[in-house]
């Protein structure tokens, strides 16, 4: 009978029903998914390509621009490596309670113990739960004998309105798209760890005033927020609690430069100078910095150069300290995989940069089309600031006669062929004075098999390692971690977010003593 109507009388049936579908629901679905105005269907410049999600066009640093519409979008996806590219996801079911607790792995024993998820089983999550409130209680302590306990984590928490923007990524239910259901979600798992310092990217802006703020300062905690530069709706947020850290220093950083058409996106960092409040009050700080790096896959060059600024600022807040640093530590989403020369960069601290494609730097992508461009001699453009340009050191070119050089290790180092086979002189590296360590092995064992790539983030565009976890050596030790999920469980779930997960992200942590004595590693920068 309705579909009679329909064909007599199209444009009053539609009108009945679009009337009878408002009066039943404040959000229709389709206004609950429409894009916002940056929406790919209507972006014109990849300017500010930098949320970690495709726009429509982008431009390639000189001027021109390609359409990236949804065909080219697939065949980019076919085009990465098979350990990134997004299987088939189940569709997600409604919302639901929130995942069960993971636990903390011992670093010494991370190869040996738990080499299988945890069952979702009352007695699973009784021992998970047993597991986090004693490493919460053993991070509380002061200090003992042995040092201090620190715990930390970071968080890319999607904000909402970019969720909206780029809602074709996520296959979730339509309940997740609203925000006072999965702020539950996120509230709920970011308080039940209980870390002493929490870093977030993605916090939307009126939801830090509104949210953020109250749910996590009731709960002890105190916090710096820097927003995205260019009015854009979110930024970074990093809490500390507290009853245990004072705040001595913060230093917000814009990777923005004006008038410099490479650095005009507008992504963002944080550090931070915490005093650990003990009796003994013999602790040195303690550094911390926060970051979301820029998303363009093909701009391996913009992300050194911000992650370069970064290192910039962290180098002038530690040198100011006349009795130094007990550790530093580095959090966020760098939006580049593991063992690529991005996370090279930050693990080694040099880079021979000059000659490399800068669309394999970040490591996610490992085609693409279109001519190859190279990173120039001159990375950084002259606006920004002497500070940054003094992490550049002359290093000695690879040379053919010079023995036999392997394609792997000229990857590595970020030198082409025709760089090799060139003048026997010297190529620019970006340097950075910290030895930095990850807190994850990027590897999770399985009994009887290969071991499985670790993942962070996977949606219907990528799946794999992009968030974080950074710290100097020295008196620094590693504890523990937080247990990641498997990609299967991930997948069946159908993606991030979930129905038991509030983001596209997954939250990392660690655990850290501390020494009451100064950072060897973090002297004479």
């Amino acid at each position: 009978h309705q579909q009679h109507q329909q064909h007599q009388h199209p444009q009053q049936y539609h009108h009945q029903h679009h009337h009878h579908h408002q009066q039943h629901h404040h959000q229709p679905h389709h206004q609950l998914r429409q894009p916002y105005p940056g929406d790919r269907r209507h972006q014109h410049s990849d300017a500010h390509h930098d949320r970690g999600r495709p726009h429509a066009y982008e431009t390639t640093g000189h001027g021109e621009s390609r359409s990236r519409g949804w065909r080219h979008r697939q065949q980019e996806t076919k085009d990465r490596h098979p350990s990134s590219r997004p299987r088939p996801l189940k569709r997600a079911a409604l919302i639901g309670d929130p995942a069960p607790p993971r636990p903390w792995v011992d670093v010494v024993a991370s190869h040996e113990a738990r080499t299988e998820q945890p069952q979702h089983t009352a007695a699973a999550i009784a021992a998970a739960t047993a597991n986090v409130d004693a490493a919460a209680a053993s991070a509380s302590a002061c200090g003992d004998d042995a040092g201090k306990h620190v715990s930390m984590c970071t968080y890319n928490v999607l904000a909402h309105a970019l969720m909206h923007q780029h809602s074709y990524l996520y296959n979730c239910s339509r309940h997740l798209f609203q925000w006072q259901e999965r702020k539950r979600l996120l509230f709920t798992e970011i308080l039940h760890y209980k870390t002493d310092i929490v870093c977030l990217q993605e916090v939307q802006a009126n939801h830090y005033e509104e949210d953020y703020t109250k749910v996590l300062g009731d709960a002890g905690y105190d916090s710096v927020y820097k927003q995205r530069t260019g009015g854009k709706p979110d930024g970074l947020a990093m809490f500390y609690k507290r009853d245990k850290f004072r705040l001595e220093e913060y230093r917000p950083v814009d990777y923005f430069v004006p008038g410099c058409s490479v650095l005009n996106r507008d992504n963002v960092g944080q550090v931070v100078l915490l005093k650990p409040l003990c009796e003994q009050d013999d602790y040195p700080p303690i550094v911390v910095a926060n970051t979301h790096l820029l998303y363009n896959p093909r701009r391996g060059d913009i992300k050194l150069i911000q992650a370069a600024m970064l290192m910039s600022q962290i180098r002038d807040v530690i040198s100011a300290q006349k009795n130094g640093v007990s550790g530093l530590f580095i959090m966020g989403d760098f939006n580049s995989t593991p063992h690529s020369m991005m996370y090279q960069y930050l693990t080694r601290g040099q880079l021979n940069y000059e000659g490399a494609d800068r669309a394999t730097i970040s490591g996610q992508h490992v085609k693409k089309k279109g001519p190859k461009r190279t990173v120039e001699r001159q990375l950084l453009p002259r606006s920004v600031e002497p500070s940054v340009h003094a992490l550049l050191k002359p290093t000695q070119r690879l040379m053919a006669g010079a023995g036999a050089v392997s394609a792997a290790a000229a990857a590595c180092t970020g030198v082409t062929d025709q760089l090799r086979h060139g003048r026997p002189d010297t190529v620019q590296a970006l340097t950075h004075p910290f030895a930095l360590q990850s807190a994850y092995t990027h590897v999770m064992p399985r009994v009887g098999r290969a071991d499985e790539p670790e993942i962070t983030t996977l949606h219907s565009d990528f799946a794999g390692t992009v968030d974080y976890m950074f710290y100097s050596g020295g008196p620094v030790r590693q504890l523990s971690r937080l247990e990641l999920v498997r990609r299967g469980i991930l997948e069946h779930e159908g993606g991030l977010p979930s129905p038991t997960r509030g983001s596209d992200h997954l939250m990392l942590g660690a655990q850290f003593q501390l020494r009451p004595e100064r950072n060897p590693d973090l002297d004479n920068i």
